[in-house]
């Protein structure tokens, strides 16, 4: 990026007082990575204030600070300040336009499970034909999302961005930022109930992705999603369905399916083998061999849908076959490990919900069956639930019951709901913990029994953190 200050200030609405012609060469959110020539954008958040950090952009040679209108003119000296309303915005801004001079086709991920996935499926998929830039991690919000297409150069081609919210309003400036082509929803479901309210705020949260698309756009939907028909029957564009069971949708161009998959296991590493079946109006139903490492339904549901999106831009469904044989399950997000033969470790500590906690119990059950081992749980709270917090526990208990397990351990405040839908017997093996330390505690002599270890909760419980000590002290026994 090259911009004159000058013109970076009236893509953001500012109002610049000085070196109108200094050049900025990036943009910089965080002093701590910041470069000589980027412009540092002083954003404020919960617990940070950017503005407290001007100072240290000024040294280390930012071309210019974009600030809160009020901030105090002569707080630094050398360095020149663009005024704005809203710094935030004002970043959102600048990425609008820089995108907009990208000739790429961007594709944007949403949907209450399984984002982060399908975002990793369809790199893989569309870079057998294209020059991809895919958001890195969990940028996925109002700083990632601009601070990626920051990084988009005349050679990309494609951009796959993953879009998160947790209020209202988010995903409709997130699409208004990425001007995406290609729109893919996962499922609507019960999540970020804390500030979306309902299902029904859900819905209406996700269904600013396909208002964004246009009649010229393409929407991929999982067509097991009632809700998600509903907004395919109204959208004018091309419309792509994808799901594991039915039939072609009447309203939509293309279906793709997965035809009755089983799990194989190679050398330590489990696969899915399935078929995948392309159905439209105009020809006979193609139908292709599939594997992917990893196992679930859930799993499948994102092949499908990384499929359909390369379909949406011409890739051959050979091609992506292939390229899916490459994919390995994200640390976090359902990774299985081998810690030694009779320790394995199902990664599932990223985050959690109540519709994610149920596959993870179900691919648990997988490949306990398979490899004859106990299952043990470790869970933690499910967070931004809302009204719906307590209900959720206390169903979970149910599900947890209804499947068996071998012991459970659980951190957080949810734990009375959740033993409250546990049956009477099963609270024998049922291990509360206050802390991360106590957790650890507890659960160490289980490590030299062996069993299958789920680790599962929302994000900010921490058990990442209980996952990696799961793998160095299973080494170490």
């Amino acid at each position: 990026m090259r911009l004159k200050l000058n013109k970076l200030a009236q893509i953001i609405g500012g109002e610049l007082r000085e070196d109108a012609e200094k050049i900025c060469l990036g943009v910089s959110t965080d002093t701590r990575s910041l470069k000589k020539g980027e412009v540092f954008f002083a954003l404020k958040g919960e617990r940070f204030d950017g503005h407290k950090f001007l100072k240290e952009a000024e040294r280390k040679g930012a071309c210019a600070g974009v600030v809160k209108r009020g901030y105090p003119a002569g707080s630094v000296k050398n360095l020149p300040l663009i005024y704005v309303s809203d710094p935030l915005f004002a970043l959102g801004e600048l990425a609008r336009y820089w995108r907009a001079k990208m000739p790429v086709k961007a594709v944007a991920i949403t949907g209450s499970v399984g984002k982060t996935t399908t975002k990793e499926l369809c790199k893989l998929v569309l870079s057998r034909e294209f020059k991809v830039l895919t958001s890195p991690g969990n940028y996925n919000n109002l700083i990632g999302v601009p601070l990626t297409i920051f990084q988009l150069k005349p050679s990309h081609q494609i951009l796959i961005l993953e879009l998160a919210t947790n209020s209202p309003g988010e995903i409709a400036r997130l699409s208004d930022i990425s001007q995406p082509e290609v729109g893919i929803i996962t499922r609507i479901a019960g999540v970020h109930l804390e500030g979306l309210k309902d299902l029904d705020g859900v819905e209406k949260e996700k269904r600013a992705l396909v208002s964004a698309l246009g009649s010229g756009g393409c929407f991929i939907f999982n067509f097991t999603d009632p809700r998600l028909c509903r907004i395919a029957m109204g959208f004018a564009g091309k419309k792509i369905g994808f799901g594991l069971r039915g039939k072609k949708p009447a309203f939509a161009d293309l279906s793709i399916t997965a035809l009755p998959s089983r799990l194989i296991e190679q050398n330590g590493i489990f696969w899915q083998s399935f078929k995948v079946k392309i159905a439209s109006d105009s020809k006979k139903p193609e139908v292709y061999p599939a594997k992917i490492q990893g196992a679930g339904e859930h799993l499948l549901e994102n092949v499908l849908s990384a499929i359909a999106c390369g379909l949406s831009l011409g890739i051959a469904p050979e091609k992506m076959i292939k390229a899916l044989e490459k994919f390995t399950p994200l640390s976090g997000r359902g990774k299985l490990e081998k810690i030694s033969e009779r320790l394995w470790l199902l990664d599932e500590s990223y985050n959690a919900n109540p519709q994610s906690m149920s596959r993870a119990l179900e691919t648990l059950e997988l490949y306990s069956r398979r490899l004859g081992l106990r299952k043990v749980l470790v869970l933690g709270d499910m967070k931004e639930l809302g009204d719906r917090e307590k209900k959720a526990h206390i169903q979970l208990g149910r599900e947890i019951a209804k499947q068996g397990f071998d012991r459970l351990f659980y951190l957080g405040e949810s734990q009375r709901w959740l033993a409250e839908g546990l049956k009477k017997r099963d609270l024998s093996c049922f291990y509360p913990a206050q802390s991360l330390k106590e957790l650890k505690s507890i659960l160490e002599p289980e490590l030299a029994r062996g069993g299958i270890f789920l680790v599962k909760a929302s994000h900010i419980v921490g058990l990442s953190e209980v996952a990696e000590w799961i793998r160095e002290r299973g080494n170490a026994l």
